[in-house]
């Protein structure tokens, strides 16, 4: 069946390069389909409009193999235990976007500028037949006496509106009664703004789960909380400037977040638990924009940038046990000489992670012979082997050790496997930490890279583009977790894979709709842990533009058939991964699975039939490559088995999960958009 679709799109590409005609002797382009908005302008001569703008789109979405790779996993109704299933990796859903947006401005007549702008942009999503699936609440801890269950979410059973962007422009040059030659503004509000191509800082503050499809910029779906100020230095925007502070989250704005007691797993907070004021993770950047040649055939632009992001309560494996300084350093530029043109974006990590002292240890519920209790996860009895029962004896042990400690302390190598000491070594049990109960504060420092290149050429006759691209970022193994033994991690001071920042980059001349897209759809793996005790046995993975190096090409072509305009857009890239995953020792000598992810091939169908209405398709196929064949047959990641076993109210632990292969997937992503 896959070949024969690929087959009837071929055919149905061919018939529309052959046959198309002009309409009335007029050469169509996109701009012939634009809707303008609709503009009320009102006042004493005009000086205040309303701009009225709304997208709609309702888009149908299959796909098939695009979470695990696994034809294995879709076997189908005959397939036994599953005798009513049709697979579990293949997904379907119609759903609708309208972008609601009204601007309000207020000119300043004798200079032409803009002395107030107003935004207010409004969303309103839903899938159909599955109104839940568009907005959940957020994941709160459940404690049942002194015990805390995960965590709980609500989904809304309704479809409801979100303020996707607010905002409001002002001009600096009247509001402090400057007389500057050249613009000045402040804005502040939900906007979006991002650095370079979004990749180092990209505007994805909120976004839809999965991003594969059309268009993944427009699954943003809410901007960041900021303000900024704009500018220029020298007139004809020859050197534009932006300075930007974004507030990602703030947890000092009220009294209980700030006394919140998380921090009792901490060395040093034993009893002092409560957040303390400051917990606020926010951004400041900074660019210039360089127009250095501006010439009807001829564009240079250059964009140095720099940013800086504060997470002072960051979450390694405990809610606020690290905290991040990061800094990145880009520049980007665009190019244009004639029919030829090119750009490139590329960016430097510096800073550090520091993270905290931690006891691993909690207290969980435990099933024992039919009988439900409240137990240590860190902590054995040592005559019977069992997690230490919760009572009031045990805790007064078991808080021993953590309650003496300094923020600054190191005792992991003396604890860890230690047995805890007793004040009545007749009447006390014996108890012992287990291997890594404890961690030790360490530091990690940030020194991953990134670039990307593309380029285009346009031939008149037939109206097409070809291009190409290439693109490198840095990886390396989760510095933050034990891959051998217990610890380990401890020492690897240095991660080198490049940290992006709301990223949802899909590509510029050459696009991705299957692995970039930020995050992806399928895990890249890296090294699984050779310790059977550490990490579970399931391997780290990584997303976004991390551990990624790809090349591809792409046409872009255009043809008018009547009196319509279509836009014909093929793509084929090629991954693989910068740093290698190692799989197994064999003989003390490493064995890592092959760097080549696979090759995606995917073609973008737009076909404008009337003003601001596009038709579109998208699809698409994932071929993968050796990497994937070499680590076939892996399980999802615990966080996700928890995830997907949490309505499982049998008590069944030995079940059938899915698992990772090595099979083609491929989507088809069709629908319609309409600007009014």
């Amino acid at each position: 069946m896959f070949r024969r679709s690929v087959w009837f799109l071929s055919l149905f590409l061919m018939s529309v390069i052959t046959l198309g005609s002009p309409c009335f002797g007029k050469t169509l382009t996109v701009k012939d389909f634009v809707q303008e908005p609709l503009v009320f302008t009102y006042g004493k001569d005009e000086a205040l409009s309303l701009t009225l703008e709304n997208k709609l789109k309702i888009e149908g979405f299959y796909s098939k193999n695009m979470r695990e790779l696994n034809d294995m996993n879709n076997a189908g109704p005959t397939a036994a235990p599953f005798a009513e299933t049709g697979g579990f990796d293949k997904v379907f859903f119609t759903k609708f976007t309208d972008d609601f947006k009204l601007t309000h401005k207020f000119k300043n007549l004798d200079c032409d500028w803009t002395r107030i702008t107003c935004t207010a942009g409004i969303r309103l999503k839903g899938s159909f037949g599955d109104p839940e699936a568009g907005f959940k609440t957020g994941p709160t801890p459940i404690k049942d006496l002194d015990v805390v269950m995960g965590l709980h979410r609500h989904a809304f059973n309704v479809h409801v509106p979100v303020v996707r962007e607010i905002w409001m422009e002002l001009l600096l040059n009247d509001l402090m009664g400057m007389g500057w030659n050249q613009k000045h503004t402040f804005t502040l509000g939900l906007f979006p703004f991002a650095l370079g191509r979004g990749i180092s800082l990209g505007d994805a503050y909120a976004i839809a789960p999965d991003v594969v499809g059309y268009d993944p910029e427009s699954s943003v779906e809410q901007y960041a909380p900021g303000f900024k100020l704009s500018g220029s230095f020298l007139d004809d925007k020859m050197c534009d400037y932006d300075f930007y502070v974004a507030l990602l989250q703030n947890r000092s704005g009220s009294f209980d977040t700030v006394n919140e007691k998380i921090l009792g797993r901490l060395y040093g907070h034993r009893y002092n638990q409560g957040r303390g004021f400051g917990a606020v993770n926010f951004i400041v950047a900074g660019r210039l924009k360089n127009v250095l040649v501006d010439e009807p055939c001829r564009k240079i632009s250059i964009e140095p940038y720099a940013l800086f992001d504060d997470e002072r309560f960051q979450r390694v494996e405990a809610p606020s046990d690290a905290s991040t300084k990061m800094g990145t350093i880009g520049c980007a530029s665009e190019c244009v000489l004639g029919d030829f043109e090119f750009g490139f974006d590329g960016a430097l990590n510096v800073g550090k992670q520091n993270v905290y002292g931690l006891d691993r240890n909690t207290v969980s519920k435990e099933l024992r012979n039919g009988l439900m209790y409240a137990v240590n996860t860190k902590v054995v009895d040592a005559g019977t082997g069992n997690k230490a029962l919760y009572t009031p004896i045990n805790q007064n042990l078991v808080g021993k050790v953590i309650g003496e400690t300094t923020p600054n302390s190191c005792i992991a190598t003396e604890w860890n496997g230690a047995e805890i000491p007793r004040d009545n070594l007749l009447v006390e049990p014996v108890l012992r930490n287990a291997a890594d109960r404890f961690r030790d504060p360490y530091v990690n420092i940030y020194n991953g890279a990134m670039f990307v290149f593309d380029w285009s050429y346009y031939f008149a006759n037939p109206n097409l583009k070809l291009a190409g691209t290439f693109g490198y970022a840095t990886g390396d193994d989760a510095p933050n977790l034990d891959l051998d033994a217990v610890g380990d991690s401890d020492v690897d001071g240095t991660y080198s894979g490049f940290v992006s920042l709301q990223e949802l980059y899909s590509g510029k001349r050459v696009r991705s709709a299957v692995l970039l897209s930020g995050k992806g759809s399928f895990p890249r793996l890296l090294s699984f842990p050779i310790n059977a005790r550490v990490g579970g046995g399931v391997p780290t993975s990584t997303s976004r533009f991390n551990n990624l190096v790809f090349t591809g090409g792409a046409l872009w072509l255009e043809r008018e058939y009547g009196c319509t305009l279509w836009r014909i857009n093929p793509n084929v890239l090629a991954f693989w991964q910068e740093h290698a995953a190692r799989i197994a020792v064999v003989d003390n000598r490493d064995v890592f699975a092959s760097k080549f992810l696979g090759t995606e091939a995917n073609i973008y169908v737009d076909c404008f039939t009337t003003k601001g209405l596009n038709c579109f398709l998208v699809t698409g196929f994932f071929l993968p490559g050796s990497h994937y064949e070499a680590v076939a047959g892996r399980p999802l990641s615990a966080a996700e088995r928890r995830y997907l076993d949490r309505l499982d109210r049998t008590g069944v632990s030995e079940e059938w999960v899915p698992t990772l292969g090595h099979d083609p997937a491929y989507f088809i992503n069709a629908g319609f958009e309409y600007k009014f």
